[in-house]
């Protein structure tokens, strides 16, 4: 069954296992109706099979001729139980209900088990791409990527098999518990004097499980990190010859994760051991005993194997149960680190601006803004920054490496908000306009161009998925990259590799340039958008760049000169002030950092 539509998920303590269930079953939802019918399916065939050992002990009675013996429920064996013959053909149609049962159970329970890990992946992914910049920054991104992948598969495999397989030998456990209390109550309320020690073992090696779990589930996190980091700096690990380097790391990494993993396998190993153990030896004890009681007239023999079938459906389903609760305890552990991502607040939307509102012209004001980077709030990158950008003007933000030019460009995309002094898009706050609409509004050809794994096509088209093939190819021409996408054999269907590898540096930053086209913003940006070009298309992409430029509000961040040149001013960004601004020409007359920059070059 789909979901009728999205669902807000609920914020849960983290400190309960219950906390786990509830979130499972608010998963689940959207398939409501297939674990509803999982369910009957399973307590149907959980009951039948506890009717089975009724009827076998009915068999050993009649086969007794012991019309005298009673049943369970102290019911008389009926007629039609005196010949075994028929008593062996409802034992069979028991035991073909029972598989019948426990494929329905099985099927569904597993069809709403993916479709609830389906929706679980989505959101975590979701939340995780609409978490705010200040998140990102702080956070690896192979973790994030570890927490969505191994993660999710160890609640996978809760939510599949765990849950399935406790909720079954749950019932069999309980029901079992019940008909040995029928059948027998002396033999029933012994039996119960030794489980309540085995239970609170239990429960106590299961939350040193968790913890251990926990641990395992971040140490194998840590070894994914160094796998994504080797792999992204291939190129300088191999430059540098620093293979054995990155497989020492890595092998730290995993002898780490290979010791929490091996210490919480022995607690398990240990766990399971003694639980088995309690169910052999209270088996023997309870089959001398039982023994006794035929001996003594207490029970007839049916009924003691009525009852020990029970013992055993019973103890198989406490070592199942035990070991469905240690895996729900390291479930647990993968559901909060899940959890640490699902409560971390999105970057807020405001939304007090009407939808009927005119597009922004691109009017831009820095009024007394400064700010500092949340690991670093005692090192203010930029400090009482005044600066008013009039709609189509083209600015172009020099400096020396950590001045704050890129952090300028982070608040104008509102990736950070201001620690103090205020924003202002066509003198509305910053605050005010929502998010989303705001960055329609904007494009940002960025240094490090990443392109995606799908084709040249897609990839232009990235700038406004909307846009038709014919729009998209002219972005291309206007970006001069029309010609060499088609001198290739698949064309625009050319596949760009893994993050575009497959291309040069300059075939990348003009990609995304053609990107910026395609979207036709009211707002642009360029950082470093021509670092990666050489000459000749330096000065091709500068004609198209002119006719952006005419048409909207620019910034440009960048060390070549004949970059800067195109910008109607200057703005020279030092120690996270504005230091000075102005044309060219003006700035070349005085005796500043852009004069000596100028001298430089």
């Amino acid at each position: 069954m789909a979901d009728s539509g999205p669902q807000r998920l609920p914020q849960i303590d983290r400190s309960s296992s219950l906390n786990l269930i509830r979130f499972s079953l608010h998963l689940m939802k959207p398939a409501r109706g297939l674990v509803a019918g999982a369910t009957i399916a399973l307590l149907i065939g959980t009951a039948l099979q506890l009717v089975f050992p009724f009827f076998v002990g009915m068999l050993i009675d009649s086969t007794l001729a012991s019309r005298a013996a009673t049943a369970t429920l102290g019911a008389e064996i009926p007629e039609w139980a005196s010949n075994i013959n028929h008593v062996a053909l409802v034992l069979l149609a028991v035991a073909m209900a029972i598989l019948v049962c426990v494929y329905m159970d099985t099927a569904w329970f597993m069809r709403a088990g993916e479709l609830a890990l389906r929706e679980l992946r989505q959101r975590t992914f979701e939340r995780i791409v609409r978490l705010p910049m200040q998140f990102h920054a702080s956070v690896r991104a192979a973790d994030l990527a570890s927490r969505v992948q191994s993660d999710l598969a160890v609640l996978q495999e809760f939510l599949i098999n765990d849950a399935r397989m406790g909720l079954r030998y749950g019932a069999l456990m309980t029901g079992g518990f019940v008909l040995m209390t029928v059948t027998s109550p002396l033999l029933a309320v012994t039996l119960g004097v030794l489980i309540p020690p085995v239970v609170a073992i239990g429960i106590k090696s299961g939350r040193a499980i968790a913890r251990f779990s926990k641990q395992a589930q971040e140490r194998l996190g840590d070894s994914a990190v160094i796998v994504d980091e080797s792999l992204q700096a291939i190129t300088s690990v191999k430059a540098f010859a620093n293979e054995s380097v990155e497989t020492q790391r890595y092998a730290t990494a995993q002898e780490r994760y290979f010791e929490v993993v091996v210490a919480n396998s022995r607690r398990r190993a240990i766990f399971l051991a003694f639980i088995l153990c309690a169910v052999f030896c209270s088996t023997v004890f309870m089959m001398w005993f039982g023994s006794r009681q035929i001996q003594l007239g207490n029970l007839t023999p049916g009924e003691f194997t009525r009852f020990m079938f029970y013992l055993a459906f019973t103890g198989s389903a406490m070592g199942t149960v035990a070991e469905s609760f240690s895996r729900m305890k390291r479930a647990q552990g993968a559901f909060e680190r899940t959890q640490e991502i699902l409560n971390v607040e999105p970057e807020t939307s405001a939304a007090t601006l009407s939808t009927d509102t005119p597009p922004l012209t691109g009017n831009v004001r820095f009024e007394q803004v400064s700010f500092a980077y949340p690991a670093r709030e005692d090192a203010p990158v930029l400090r009482n920054i005044d600066l008013t950008v009039a709609a189509g003007e083209t600015i172009a933000l020099v400096g020396p490496s950590g001045a704050g030019k890129s952090t300028l460009i982070s608040l104008l995309l509102r990736f950070f908000e201001p620690d103090a002094g205020t924003l202002f898009f066509d003198n509305i706050r910053s605050s005010e306009i929502p998010l989303a609409r705001l960055r329609a509004q904007m494009a940002l050809v960025p240094q490090e161009i990443i392109l995606f794994g799908c084709s040249l096509m897609d990839n232009i088209r990235y700038g406004n998925p909307a846009a038709s093939d014919e729009a998209t190819m002219e972005a291309a021409r206007q970006a001069h990259l029309h010609d060499f996408i088609t001198s290739l054999p698949e064309g625009y269907q050319t596949r760009a590799g893994d993050r575009g590898t497959q291309l040069s540096g300059g075939q990348r930053q003009r990609i995304a340039i053609a990107r910026a086209i395609l979207r036709a913003p009211r707002i642009l940006i360029l950082d470093e958008a021509t670092s990666a070009l050489d000459s000749e298309s330096e000065a091709m992409v500068h004609e198209s760049m002119r006719a952006l430029f005419a048409e909207r509000t620019s910034f440009i961040i960048a060390h070549r000169l004949s970059t800067v040149r195109l910008a109607s001013r200057i703005v020279v960004v030092r120690d996270g002030r504005i230091a000075d601004q102005g044309t060219h020409d003006e700035l070349i007359e005085r005796d500043g950092f852009y004069r000596d920059l100028w001298n430089q070059r």
